[in-house]
C-alpha cells in the first residue's frame, strides 16, 4: 500500500493518510478490484482537509494491481500496509 501511495503521490499535508491507508487496506483485503464506487463507498468515513481523494483512488487501484502481481492480497483483520515482502 505505501509503495503505491508513493508512486501516485497521495499525500499532500499527511493529516489523514493513516485512516486513508487503513481503509484502503481493509478494503483490498475484501475486494481484490474494486471499482471507483467501491472505493468510494468504502473510504467515505476519512475526510482529506485537501481534498486528494481522485488521488486516494488511484493509490488504491495501483495498490490492488499490485497485491495482485504479488498475489499477496491483504488478509482480512491484519494491519499490513506494504505491498512489497
Amino acid at each position: 500500500m505505501q509503495q503505491a501511495w508513493l508512486e501516485m503521490n497521495t499525500p499532500q499535508c499527511g493529516y489523514c493518510q493513516s485512516g486513508q491507508i487503513m481503509s484502503a487496506v481493509a478494503l483490498l483485503a475484501t475486494n481484490a478490484a474494486p471499482d471507483d464506487a467501491a472505493i468510494d463507498a468504502a473510504m467515505a468515513g476519512n475526510i482529506c482537509r485537501c481534498g486528494t481523494y481522485p488521488r486516494v483512488r488511484r493509490a488504491i487501484h495501483r495498490a490492488a494491481e499490485l497485491f495482485r502481481e504479488q498475489d499477496a492480497l491483504p488478509a482480512a483483520g491484519t494491519a499490513a500496509v506494504e505491498a512489497t515482502p
